[in-house]
């Protein structure tokens, strides 16, 4: 009697969701299944510490190939489409032949949308990814004394950066700049708090206003106020990958893949996405 093939899972993205699920898929499997983990790093990134790279701490970094052992393998290659009714994911350049799935799981993650707003592709720095951390450790250390630093964005990763670069480099002066109040989400007494640490540790706090624009030392607000940055950060929410899009799966007008309460894509059940 001929055996039973094992199910081939591919995992698409090496953050945390990604390998998580990987290494969960293979040990819980227990050889009936094979599982493929695809990303385009060689090395896992932390990116919930990436404020802290920027403030020019070092954070390990270990390869993949490492931290998934012998369970799962793992192809260094970014995947160009997903072919979901033939099962196949297509992979960019000339990587290899494109890899085959019984089931997927879509956890590619998000970027920081930088087109948002007028000239942040142009002179904002970011935390989006490990080189723009580094780009960003890099402009800090050189920063001249009293020179401005004007984060926009105060969501958790915004009030990281700000306290990070506070505490780091005294010599720096830091701008928080939000649309909305600054940890509003939180309840008053924790939003107290928050306000009350930021001011000690000297940060200023701009909340209630956009801003319209970036420039190379100065942003504009909504209200047509100009606030100095000699480095300019944009913290100011993230963008879904289109790859979803792109390969046929169903999605909101933000590019996220709908899922249904198992987390299951709404237009190929075979799919499942996370993070």
């Amino acid at each position: 009697m001929k055996s039973k093939q094992p199910e081939r899972v591919v995992v698409l993205g090496g953050g945390y969701a990604g390998v998580n699920a990987a290494l969960r898929v293979a040990g819980r499997g227990r050889g009936r299944v094979r599982v493929t983990l695809v990303d385009p790093k060689e090395s896992f990134v932390q990116r919930l510490r990436l404020h802290q790279i920027a403030a020019g701490q070092e954070i390990a970094s270990p390869r993949h190939a490492k931290l998934l052992g012998r369970k799962v393998d793992f192809i260094h290659a970014s995947a160009e489409e997903i072919d979901a009714d033939a099962g196949v994911v297509k992979l960019a350049g000339s990587v290899g032949r494109p890899v085959s799935f019984d089931r997927l799981i879509y956890a590619v993650g998000s970027g920081v949308a930088l087109s948002a707003v007028s000239g942040v592709a142009e002179h904002a720095y970011s935390v989006n990814d490990l080189a723009a951390a580094r780009k960003l450790a890099h402009a800090l250390r050189d920063a001249r004394e009293a020179s401005q630093v004007s984060i926009v964005g105060a969501g958790m990763t915004g009030i990281e950066v700000a306290t990070e670069i506070v505490t780091t480099y005294s010599h720096l002066r830091v701008t928080l700049i939000s649309s909305s109040s600054v940890g509003g989400w939180l309840s008053a007494r924790g939003r107290s708090y928050l306000l009350e640490a930021l001011k000690r540790e000297g940060v200023e706090i701009i909340q209630g206003t956009r801003v319209r624009s970036f420039g190379p030392d100065a942003l504009e607000l909504s209200d047509g106020a100009s606030v100095p940055a000699a480095i300019g950060i944009w913290c100011g929410g993230f963008r879904a990958s289109p790859l979803g899009r792109a390969s046929g799966l169903q999605c909101d007008d933000s590019d996220r893949v709908l899922v249904d309460r198992k987390m299951r894509s709404t237009s190929h059940p075979n799919i499942l996405a996370a993070g």
